[in-house]
């Protein structure tokens, strides 16, 4: 990976993280309790990333409008967290354009055309963390 594009993902994941919910938004939002929610990332449904400082960061491209959790991502994210993605790897992998998805991301690839889950989903049970 050049400098460029190792740059390119520290921003992507700057972005991810600040423009993330709040464990208190995403209780709010889902309507959730803090333990509810606590079981939903233990049971990676749904994905926690870390700000610099340890506060918990709910990336906003896994919830819909309605105030759920995107069903087929929530299965994407299940996939990619159950082969050994970290947190942050999996919110790369999600959020990074692909050639395999007419370069863009898995997330905008699948919102495009709801149809488009299973060719992401596959591709998530067939790959592999980078260390």
């Amino acid at each position: 990976m050049n400098t460029h594009s190792s740059q390119n993902k520290i921003e992507l994941m700057k972005s991810i993280i600040r423009d993330g919910y709040s464990a208190t938004t995403t209780c709010k939002f889902l309507g959730l309790s803090y333990e509810e929610l606590s079981r939903m990332v233990d049971d990676h449904e749904v994905l926690r990333l870390r700000d610099g400082n340890g506060n918990p960061r709910y990336p906003r491209f896994q919830f819909g409008s309605d105030g759920t959790v995107i069903p087929h991502l929530q299965r994407v994210i299940q996939t990619l967290l159950s082969r050994g993605f970290t947190d942050q790897q999996t919110a790369e992998w999600l959020t990074t354009a692909s050639s395999l998805y007419e370069s863009k991301s898995p997330v905008e690839f699948m919102q495009t055309d709801p149809k488009r889950f299973g060719i992401v989903l596959y591709t998530a049970q067939h790959d592999t963390p980078t260390p």
